[in-house]
């Protein structure tokens, strides 16, 4: 919208200067002469910005069919109480190839290969191409805590082995603290 209010209003200002320079010349006659070369000037002009015009057009469409031709993954991860799935579509013209599925820790420095924790173990690399789907991982209710302890186990051992023990955590409440 806006840049049609900005070609309509320089096309005003370019009409509006024309006309100027066109009554000028019409009524100053003995000028004339210098300022016809300026008139005849004006068609090298229009051809110069015609042809920056199309130089623009000429990239925004280069541009346009790099994206189109540009490898497109769309990920759903969907997750619950009792749920955790990893889904891939390829969205793309050209095709996308998974290598490795890997979820990662920045805290502590660990993955795990969501390939092989799924119970159908997918068998990677695999090719997708538009419109394929592929279900990396989708568990639910017990494969969901199996997965949980194989992502809790690195972190847990960290912990150990940096001195903090697992306990019960029921220390009661002081009473003592109530009783002032």
């Amino acid at each position: 919208m806006r840049w049609t209010l900005y070609c309509i209003v320089l096309g005003l200002c370019l009409c509006s200067g024309l006309a100027g320079l066109n009554a000028g010349i019409i009524f100053n006659p003995k000028n004339t002469v210098e300022f016809l070369p300026v008139w005849g000037s004006l068609g090298d002009w229009v051809a110069g910005l015609g042809t920056l015009f199309a130089v623009g057009v000429a990239l925004d469409q280069s541009k346009r069919q790099q994206d189109r031709e540009r490898a497109n993954l769309k990920i759903t991860v969907e997750h619950g109480t009792d749920l955790f799935s990893v889904r891939l579509l390829s969205n793309g013209l050209t095709p996308v190839t998974v290598l490795a599925v890997h979820m990662e820790f920045d805290d502590y420095e660990s993955s795990i290969n969501l390939a092989t924790q799924s119970s159908g173990n997918i068998k990677l690399p695999q090719k997708l191409v538009l419109g394929d789907t592929l279900d990396l991982v989708d568990f639910r209710n017990t494969e969901f805590s199996h997965f949980g302890q194989k992502l809790a186990e690195p972190i847990i051992g960290r912990l150990s082995d940096s001195g903090v023990r697992p306990s019960d955590g029921n220390f009661g409440v002081n009473e003592a603290f109530f009783r002032r």
